[in-house]
């Protein structure tokens, strides 16, 4: 919503007497010599001095009540106001993210699970969870682009975040992988067509046996140290790059990092053209916020998936 500088500043001045007044701890500064933060009661009692001193109460209450009445009076003004604050500090956020993630590239590109042609300049890394249905669409779609195009590598990096039985679930991602790019992927499809928040290792055993996986080297590989060290690199870079949710999806090209938005089959494939061709970020249609999925609104491992690895898996079940 377009707002006038005038109202801008009016709102302002407004906003800032009420912090004066409700708040005015936020404008003492202790001396520069002072090398310790006060204490919150020393802060405190001496806004409150700040505060009795600027303000009288009639003149607090004065200025509170006129606060209140231009809330009431102009809420799409406020709203505003709120939503273009917001909007600054997630383009900060994603300016932050998008740096953190070319300094990382190399780390990225060497981790989780290669599904295209690992020599490709054109590349995509996914953080997802095997829970999240905005992730079970995106590797649906990254499926079909690989079976129509070679010119790509496309990386999955299992993070166990949404529930506790994720974990798990990666392990057996990860395991399955160990068994080449061809069983993965027919693992990952029964994935994709069986898999529900309640699934557990009972049936991803049933599942892995459908995909026609060797189930020695499945227990051997899904029980490994690897295997959770693995998880634990791609955790590490999840936390470091502040995924906001999953999938998060970022793509490199000779060029450049940039954040990826899942999106449809058709116009996956158009920005993988333009992307390859070089195009800047400010050019590819991709380039928007990374979805979070639903409902989980954190995207921080829960207690007892964090760290991932420490977690044993139960041996696999023939």
């Amino acid at each position: 919503m377009k707002q006038t500088k005038g109202t801008s500043q009016y709102l302002g001045l407004l906003i800032g007497a009420a912090v004066i007044v409700t708040g005015g701890y936020f404008f003492y500064k202790p001396s520069a010599q002072v090398n310790k933060t006060p204490a919150p009661a020393v802060v405190e009692k001496a806004s409150e001095k700040v505060v009795s001193q600027a303000f009288s109460d009639t003149q607090k209450q004065e200025i509170q009540d006129l606060f209140l009445k231009f809330i009431k009076d102009k809420p799409d003004v406020v709203i505003g106001a709120i939503n273009e604050a917001m909007q600054l500090q997630q383009e900060k956020a994603k300016t932050e993210m998008v740096k953190t993630v070319n300094d990382n590239k190399d780390k990225l590109l060497a981790a989780g699970i290669s599904l295209g042609d690992p020599k490709s300049t054109v590349n995509l890394v996914a953080f997802v969870d095997p829970l999240c249905h905005f992730c079970h669409e995106f590797e649906k779609v990254t499926l079909a682009i690989l079976q129509k195009r070679q010119d790509i590598n496309i990386r999955l990096l299992p993070v166990p975040l949404l529930a506790p039985n994720s974990l798990v679930i990666s392990k057996f991602m990860i395991a399955a992988a160990n068994q080449g790019t061809d069983k993965f992927k027919a693992f990952l499809n029964k994935l994709l067509e069986g898999t529900d928040n309640k699934i557990e290792q009972a049936g991803l055993v049933k599942l892995a046996k459908d995909a026609g996986l060797d189930m020695q080297k499945l227990e051997k590989d899904v029980a490994s140290e690897e295997t959770d060290k693995l998880i634990k690199i791609n955790a590490a870079l999840a936390d470091q790059i502040k995924i906001p949710g999953v999938p998060s999806v970022f793509g490199f090209n000779e060029k450049e990092g940039i954040v990826v938005q899942p999106m449809d089959l058709e116009n996956f494939n158009k920005f993988l053209d333009d992307f390859k061709a070089g195009k800047t970020s400010a050019e590819a249609p991709a380039v928007a916020e990374v979805k979070k999925d639903e409902p989980a609104a954190d995207t921080k491992p829960a207690a007892d998936t964090k760290p991932a690895a420490d977690k044993k898996a139960e041996p696999v079940k023939k």
